[in-house]
């Protein structure tokens, strides 16, 4: 077995592993996948009090060490040892310590799923862990070893490991005497701790100032850094209550690290609900499990988990929750489910600002940096709020600023409606449409100064179902001579999807002519991005109108992009194969973002995923993208990988290339830049290799902060600008690489 040293920093800990890994048959290239072999794959080493575990893809624990209490050799290191690894099975190694869950990244780009392709051994030299969101552990080496295949990231917690509080009893809603009160309680995953060491945490009711219960030598629950009077520790698993007034009582259970900062996982937080020395209560109840009120999240998605008493949150026409977000007077109904699209509605429509989870949960995306509010309210059939004060039930929370990035975002133009694409004329003019109103607008740049026109360039009437709208715009090659411009929109019947040429005289739309008239609508997947190309010829994607089978049918738009000249016509030289001699390629779900690469002319998209796999594709002519049959990187001969799949899903959207004759640093020229709808951020893709169709390296260059991004696009004064739901910005560099 061959051996090497492998340091790591865990929670201020100093750690070094001995690792070694070894399996039986022959070494594989580590760039193609390896079938699964038994054979005595391990990992050995030393520690500094800690457990490690590795798990497999299905999430299961294939092998585990915990060196908790064993002896320490002389650098005051513990060995462990990790067995019966297989070779070939895609892993996740977890260092669990300090109340925290480190996971290994590995690689350039970083991933936290790798299998092992050979018998020998892997260094990773110096480790060091951030306790910074995303907690993780990496190693010193910028090249990943050669003796590992890297897989897509991986960043859910298992829950095979997740830190996990449960309350044993008393059982939830109960009514209990008058007189003291036992919880009893199991901890999972979790090093249960005294005083300057993980533990537990619980809040009485409405009090905001928490209890803190500690473990072993001190045996005391303390409040405010002082033993409580009110609350007693009992065993290592039980806490008693004691002056309990009679009445509905609600306890909230957190675990937390050693600076007693809150575990992010849910399964670390749990709600206890009871009443003391009256009968069983049948008053309807709704409480927030998590987060706390006053709880901090970085930009992207917040969750909010609830749990209700004496009453049943039902499907659409049942008895559910109605929630209200900031300001907004007008609610989102939440249902028991049964899945995403039904579980969450506004105004009767699935929305992409909220997404159901489960029948208790849900998680709220696109909301800019700052203090915000949701107000829970439970209503009957009728959607009538409950009379009763213990009905509804308000949580705060704030959205951080974001740490910084390679860019950062300045508003040119504010108050706007929903920009949802935007081009620039030969002139300079910045056109626009907004996806709901119907109207597209132009913008005047003088002096530097963004000037919106107050009179609309024009309108279309449009469907306003959740991905309906006036979808896409882009303005002719010729447009200085032609002044042609290109529309699409979902009709306001919401039956079809109309492609549409205007042209612009005097700043005014006129002479409407269809191109493509009566296609199929549905309330999701309507796609609408439209690009020329260098050769002259208009591309438009098409999502498969929420019929997925359609994405493989040779004979449906439904899921393709289509490559036209610009009357609507099929070029002669469009790929053979498919029933419509207008489709370029198929398989695609529904893009929302598109452009041409400058120096190779190559057409990249943006893809939107289920709840999984958002992709970044290079299009070829006749190519198959998968959809349905597989999504990410499925190394699937019949069809096309992506460059790059993202779990969990970020909603990417618009996407443009970063110009040589730009004010950004030279590093990150020819580069692909896109946008995301759910955090906010902007991600940036070096591509690699002489054709620069492959993955150098992907980066995220905005983290957020000002809500859901829209479009992104090369501007003038040589910056690209982005939009988001009320504004337009200028994408500035912060500094040189």
């Amino acid at each position: 077995m061959a051996t090497r040293i492998l340091r790591a920093l865990t929670g201020g800990t100093a750690l070094l592993l001995w690792v070694g890994l070894s399996a039986c048959g022959s070494s594989s290239d580590s760039s193609q996948p390896v079938a699964t072999t038994p054979g005595p794959g391990s990992i050995t080493g030393t520690v500094a009090g800690t457990r490690i575990v590795a798990i497999d893809s299905n999430d299961q624990i294939v092998a585990e060490d915990d060196t908790t209490g064993r002896p320490r050799d002389a650098q005051g290191h513990v060995p462990y040892q990790l067995s019966g690894l297989q070779l070939g099975t895609p892993l996740r190694i977890f260092f669990i310590t300090g109340g925290r869950i480190y996971p290994l990244y590995i690689g350039n780009p970083e991933t936290n799923v790798f299998s092992l392709t050979q018998a020998g051994a892997i260094d990773l030299g110096f480790v060091a862990t951030s306790a910074a969101p995303p907690e993780k552990a990496t190693p010193e080496h910028v090249s990943p070893p050669s003796s590992y295949n890297p897989g897509q990231p991986n960043t859910t917690l298992p829950a095979s490991i997740a830190p996990t509080m449960t309350v044993t009893s008393p059982a939830q809603n109960d009514a209990l005497p008058a007189g003291p009160v036992t919880v009893n309680f199991v901890v999972q995953n979790f090093f249960l701790g005294g005083a300057g060491e993980p533990h537990l945490q619980f809040n009485l009711d409405s009090d905001p100032t928490p209890y803190d219960f500690l473990n072993g030598t001190t045996n005391q629950v303390q409040r405010s850094g002082n033993p409580a009077t009110d609350a007693s520790w009992q065993s290592s698993t039980a806490i008693r209550l004691s002056n309990l007034g009679s009445g509905a009582h609600q306890i909230r259970f957190t675990l937390v690290d050693a600076a007693g900062v809150a575990l992010s996982n849910a399964q670390a937080t749990t709600l206890l609900v009871f009443s003391v020395g009256v009968p069983p209560n049948t008053i309807p109840t709704i409480s927030v499990v998590s987060p706390s009120s006053g709880a901090t999240f970085l930009p992207g998605a917040v969750p909010i988990s609830l749990a209700t008493a004496n009453f049943t949150i039902g499907l659409q026409g049942q008895p559910h929750v109605h929630f209200f977000l900031d300001n907004d007077p007008t609610p989102y109904e939440f249902f028991s489910g049964p899945n995403e699209d039904t579980g969450v509605l506004y105004e009767g429509q699935h929305t992409h600002v909220v997404h159901w989870k489960t029948s208790t949960s849900f998680q709220i995306f696109q909301q800019p940096s700052g203090t915000h509010r949701v107000r829970l309210q439970l209503v009957d059939s009728a959607h009538n709020p409950l009379g009763n004060p213990e009905s509804t039930q308000t949580v705060t929370f704030t959205i951080a600023e974001p740490p910084g990035g390679e860019f950062r975002l300045e508003s040119v133009l504010s108050d706007l409606d929903i920009p949802v694409t935007m081009a620039v004329a030969p002139d300079g003019r910045v056109f626009f449409n907004e996806l709901l109103t119907g109207n597209v607008r132009i913008v005047d740049i003088v002096g530097g100064a963004w000037q919106l026109r107050p009179t609309t360039f024009y309108h279309v009437d449009v469907g306003h179902g959740r991905d309906q709208g006036l979808l896409g715009l882009v303005l002719d090659p010729n447009f200085s001579t032609n002044h042609y411009v290109y529309l699409y929109h979902v009709t306001a019947d919401q039956l079809h999807n109309r492609l549409i040429r205007v042209t612009e005289v005097n700043g005014q739309g006129t002479n409407e002519t269809p191109i493509l008239d009566g296609l199929p609508a549905g309330d999701i997947h309507n796609g609408g991005v439209l690009r020329f190309g260098s050769d002259g010829k208009l591309y438009v994607t098409l999502g498969e109108w929420d019929r997925r089978q359609l994405a493989q049918d040779i004979n449906s738009l439904g899921g393709k992009i289509l490559r036209l000249n610009p009357d609507g016509s099929a070029p002669a030289d469009n790929p053979p194969g498919f029933g419509d001699p207008r489709i370029y390629a198929m398989g695609l779900r529904n893009s929302f973002g598109a452009v041409f690469h400058p120096q190779t002319g190559d057409l990249w998209v943006t893809e939107n995923g289920p709840e999984s796999d958002d992709e970044v594709n290079r299009i070829v002519p006749g190519g198959n993208y998968g959809w349905p049959i597989v999504t990410g990187i499925a190394n699937d001969p019949r069809f096309r990988n992506p460059i790059v799949s993202i779990t969990p899903t970020i909603g990417p959207t618009g996407m443009t290339t970063i110009p040589q004759n730009s004010n950004y640093p030279s590093a990150y020229h020819n580069n692909l830049l896109f946008a995301d709808v759910n955090g906010g951020k902007l991600r940036r893709i070096a591509l690699a290799g002489a054709q620069l169709d492959h993955l150098g390296a992907m980066a995220v260059s905005f983290n957020g902060g000002l809500g859901g991004l829209l479009d992104v696009i090369q501007g003038p004064g040589g910056f690209v600008y982005a939009s988001g739901f009320n504004a337009i910005y200028k994408v500035i560099p912060n500094s040189n690489p």
